[in-house]
């Protein structure tokens, strides 16, 4: 969405994206071929978005702890491929 922001320069429009709530579908994301992740957690730069890598979650999951939710945001499920 975009919203109004007031700079030195004068109002703007600038793009932001709509917060995530675990009740709306998640925005998917899709990695280049050579993307290597920074670390097994880590934040998207200029998102609110903090990612696991699978092994990391594999982990935590194989740990038996029911306190964390992963999402895929990689597959809704419904796309089989990266539209060209």
């Amino acid at each position: 969405m975009f919203v109004d922001v007031d700079t030195p320069a004068g109002p703007t429009f600038v793009w932001v994206t709509e917060p995530s709530h675990p009740g709306n579908a998640q925005p998917t994301i899709a990695w280049s071929a050579d993307f290597i992740p920074p670390a097994p957690l880590f934040q998207v730069p200029g998102t609110g978005w903090t990612l696991a890598t699978d092994e990391l979650a594999d982990q935590v999951m194989r740990a038996g702890t029911d306190e964390v939710v992963f999402m895929d945001v990689t597959n809704d499920g419904t796309r089989t491929g990266i539209p060209e």
